[in-house]
This record gives C-alpha cells, structure tokens and sequence, in this order.
C-alpha cells in the first residue's frame, strides 16, 4: 500500500470524521477538565470548587442540568475536527509535497519539518475554536446563550481576540507534534510499513 495514494480531500474527510467523533464522546470530560483548571486560580469562595471527576459529573447535572456537560459542544466539535485535519491531513499532504518536490527522504529531517509546518498550521486554524471552546465551556449558566454571543465576547479583543494564548499553544504543540510524528514515522520505517513512494 502506498501512502500517497489517498488525496488531500480523502485525508481531510477522514481526519474530520475521526476528530468530530472522538470530540462527541469527550465533550463532558473536557468541559469537566477546563472547569477544574480555572478553579484552581479561584479564592476558595469563587468558582465551583469540584473535589474530583466525579463530583463534577454529579454536580453539574445536578446543579446545571445535564446540557451544561456539553456547553461549547458545537465549538468543541469544530475544533476537534480541524484540528485532526490540521494534524494529520496537513501532515501527510505536507510531508508529500516535500518529498516529491523537494526530494526530501524519507527520513528523520523530513518528519522534522513536516511535524513543525503542520504543527503551525494547526495551531493557526485551531486557535479562534480553542478560545470559543473555552469561554463557552467555562461560562456561567446562560451566559451565552448561542455561539454567536460567545463569538461577539471574544471579539471584544478586535482581530487577535480568537488567538489570545497562540504563543504557548505553539510551545506545546509544535514539540509535541515532532515528537508524536518521528516515534511514529521511525516506528512505520523499522517495522517496513507504507513504503513512501513517488
């Protein structure tokens, strides 16, 4: 089987389906996850203080109704989905175009490179749906009462409102993508696995 032989718009459907489906099953325990972590910058009388996982998957049905474990469900399902495009699809169509155009090998320095570029462009396209995600999952009880509110609230920073924390989201995942990618890629080179042809 040959790596290059799906197109870009094979990979981005694909790498859209397995984000959006993997962002379903885990909007409860991300919403559970940003809670806890902006408490934990909260006096001891704000905020919500859960004790643990499942507190919170009592608490918040209990005092919010159960629709309050998917606030920011749809913007989370959008940032998931393009960013496992960004990932993956962008990955693989970059690390083809360097190889075929610039006759990259199949290599060390070829996953490098595409780790880093796909890792930007990730980062970049991401960036507005992770801040959207945020604000809506960390949202008082009807503080926006659609997406569109919450898009408005973040834009009250002007243009960089929907990359505010860009800097420390490419810190992350710029280093995190080589890493996954190269163990990945030497992985698939040692064991003979989709040869990466012309």
């Amino acid at each position: 089987m040959d790596v290059m032989e799906n197109g870009l718009i094979v990979k981005v459907l694909w790498a859209g389906i397995a984000g959006t489906l993997g962002s379903v099953i885990a909007i409860p325990l991300d919403v559970i996850n940003i809670r806890m972590q902006t408490d934990m910058k909260n006096a001891d009388h704000e905020g919500r203080k859960y004790r643990c996982l499942s507190d919170a998957m009592i608490r918040i049905p209990r005092e919010e109704g159960w629709k309050a474990l998917y606030n920011g469900g749809y913007a989370s399902v959008l940032k998931a989905a393009i960013g496992t495009i960004g990932q993956i699809a962008v990955y693989d169509q970059v690390k083809g175009e360097l190889h075929n155009r610039l006759s990259m090998n199949d290599d060390v320095r070829l996953h490098f490179t595409s780790s880093v570029i796909s890792a930007i462009i990730d980062s970049i396209i991401t960036q507005p749906f992770d801040v959207l995600k945020t604000l809506m999952m960390n949202a008082r009880p009807g503080q926006f009462p659609t997406m569109l509110n919450a898009v408005k609230f973040m834009m009250r920073f002007g243009f960089w409102g929907p990359y505010r924390g860009l800097v420390p989201t490419l810190v992350r995942k710029v280093p995190a993508t080589i890493m996954m990618y190269t163990i990945y890629e030497q992985l698939r080179l040692k064991l003979g696995i989709l040869e990466l042809h012309e």
